[in-house]
């Protein structure tokens, strides 16, 4: 019997025999940007089919996709591991320049056993991203001592310290290290063998297991999985393209998944080093037929089974998490707060501007008050202002359309595709609600080409950025970049009998699937744009429904929720908040400002 994974049967490679004999502790899903294709859904199938004792996602530098691995993991009855490959300084965090030698970034896998450990793996990647990052965020040595309890390490990918080191002809640095790490760590600390396929791989394997065998290191077994199945390893070079304007080889040797040994002329310059569908889930038989089995092997993969039976941590659920109690009179409070801020503000304006800026914040402060919205932008402004005490990052973003985004507008009764760049002011488009509303406003600037995303699919390309919120039959608008995380049916919206008799060559079928591919010149400036919409907030493109993103609400701004003034940019706070929401207005913390906005200080 033939036993081969399809896109029809993805877990038709599955033996019997491969059931329970290992659990894969490296993986990456989409919330491992432009890296990861893996999706949190699949991976909970893949891992229930083989029996594995939990999904353990390892994320690169960050553990934002936590709570949902918890929610997708509880839906499929698997235990969720929780785990950070982190990037790894050998010199101390605080140091951020070049030291001859040395990597900047190596990589090491943080797993949390118990809450204790989650505790330190949010301590210390707080701290890799608010006072170590350079390039990456990143743990040095001594962080890893200090934030040590309740957490395994393992040695990592290719891409760790002592396997660099080895390979760079340094054992005796590298063995070293492993010394070190086991001193700070003790029993939880583990070499990791990944079988890739590619020579040097083997190499560092090879040193791991005479480390192991001379200072009595246990090992496990990894995957090292970017994807699921072994068929959407296309899928995921062309998400690394996206990431590398198309030089994979380079991104890939950089990620320590390449055969350097290989030279950069032999290879194209969109091609990959990696070698094809290796970087999948793959079932037992496969790593020991395959990569030819070690004497040391059993007990590796029997550890991996050891170490997700210990790991057991539970997140709060969303409900447990405490808000600030409402307000007794937030519409005071507000007033007080945009007040406060005019006052200030105020001074530095003649006596037109002060008028403006005073009926625009009358106008807000009196449609929160009827909404009964009052207490929702105090709230937020607790949380940013504690974010930004914390250090806690907090980015600005916009969604925009390259040029020649074709959208459907109705122009005096000419109903047709329009580039987007040709759409005016007053121009009806259609939204999400099945009507034509009007644009208030247009914008275009440039964005480096890295912001930019392609989606493929069957009725064309629409290219646009990574947070562009983009409609899904059963999801909503959710950002581009987040379409993978599991399969999502693109929406095109519905068009009237009237609509379809005056579009040529409209085709009324869903879009099925999209790729992420690449399209733009790194030594270009991308010019963009966007359109606001009234009321609805979207507009149909020639592939999809899109999501308008704009800031418009001046009392954002005054409570330092977003970086936007409205005000000189003709923003509308009608697009943000009017009578006709039932619904709390979205506050987006990535809000729409251009670069420069974020580089001029509030006064």
């Amino acid at each position: 019997m033939e036993f081969v994974s399809t896109p029809e049967n993805p877990n038709g490679d599955i033996k019997p025999e491969d059931v329970g004999m290992y659990t894969n502790l490296h993986a990456h899903s989409i919330y491992s940007p432009l890296d990861g294709f893996g999706k949190l859904e699949e991976y909970c199938e893949r891992v229930k089919a083989l029996g594995m004792k939990g999904l353990c996602l390892s994320e690169h530098g960050n553990m934002i996709g936590h709570h949902e691995q918890a929610k997708i993991c509880a839906k499929h009855g698997i235990k969720p591991i929780f785990a950070n490959e982190g990037y790894m300084t050998l010199h101390s965090g605080s140091i951020k320049e070049k030291i001859e030698g040395y990597k900047a970034n190596y990589h090491i896998l943080l797993i949390a056993i118990n809450e204790q450990g989650y505790r330190n793996l949010m301590k210390a990647t707080s701290i890799a991203w608010t006072r170590y990052k350079y390039y990456k965020p990143r743990f040095d040595l001594a962080l890893l001592e200090e934030c040590n309890e309740g957490l395994i390490c393992t040695s990592a990918c290719l891409g760790g310290p002592i396997n660099q080191l080895y390979l760079d002809g340094r054992p005796e640095e590298a063995e070293q290290i492993a010394l070190k790490l086991k001193e700070i760590f003790g029993n939880r600390f583990y070499l990791e063998k990944t079988y890739t396929g590619l020579e040097e791989q083997d190499i560092a394997n090879k040193n791991l297991v005479e480390i192991s065998k001379k200072h009595n290191i246990p090992m496990v077994i990894t995957c090292d999985s970017h994807y699921v199945y072994p068929w959407q390893s296309d899928s995921h070079a062309k998400l690394v393209m996206v990431n590398t304007g198309g030089q994979i080889n380079k991104a890939a040797k950089a990620a320590g998944l390449t055969d350097s040994s290989k030279e950069d002329a032999d290879v194209d310059s969109n091609s990959m080093f990696y070698q094809p569908s290796q970087y999948y889930v793959k079932p037992h038989h496969v790593l020991v037929e395959e990569y030819y089995s070690h004497p040391e092997d059993a007990e590796a993969f029997a550890n991996t089974n050891k170490i997700a039976e210990m790991c057991n941590v539970t997140l709060p659920k969303n409900e447990d998490i405490i808000f600030p109690a409402p307000y007794a009179d937030p519409d005071s409070v507000l007033r007080g707060r945009a007040m406060q801020w005019f006052s200030e503000h105020s001074k530095t304006l003649s006596d037109e501007e002060k008028k403006v800026y005073m009926d625009r914040l009358e106008e807000e402060l009196d449609m929160y008050s009827k909404m009964g919205f009052s207490s929702y932008p105090l709230v937020l402004q607790e949380i940013l202002d504690e974010a930004k005490a914390r250090g806690i990052m907090i980015g600005p973003g916009r969604g925009c359309l390259f040029e020649g985004t074709k959208v459907l507008v109705n122009q005096g009764g000419n109903i047709h595709y329009s580039p987007i760049e040709l759409v005016k002011v007053g121009d009806l488009v259609w939204t999400h609600n099945n009507r034509w509303k009007s644009v208030y406003h247009t914008t275009k600037h440039t964005v480096d080409f890295r912001e930019m995303i392609t989606l493929e699919t069957e009725y064309g390309m629409l290219h646009l950025t990574d947070d562009h919120k983009v409609k899904t039959k059963n999801h909503g608008f959710i950002p581009a970049i987040e379409l993978d995380k599991q399969v999502h049916t693109l929406d095109r919206g519905t068009l009237t009998e009237d609509i379809l008799s005056n579009v040529e060559d409209y085709k009324m079928d869903s879009i099925d699937n999209f790729e992420l591919s690449s399209f733009y010149n790194e030594d270009e400036p991308v010019r963009v744009y966007d359109l606001m919409v009234d009321e609805d907030c979207s507009f149909r493109t020639n592939v999809c429904m899109v999501h308008n993103s704009a800031a418009g609400s001046l009392l954002s701004y005054a409570l330092g929720i977003t970086a936007i003034d409205p005000i000189p940019y003709g923003l509308m706070f009608s697009r943000y908040l009017n009578a006709g929401r039932a619904k709390l207005p979205v506050i987006e913390i990535k809000d729409y400002p251009l670069k420069e906005w974020l580089t001029t200080e509030r006064k």
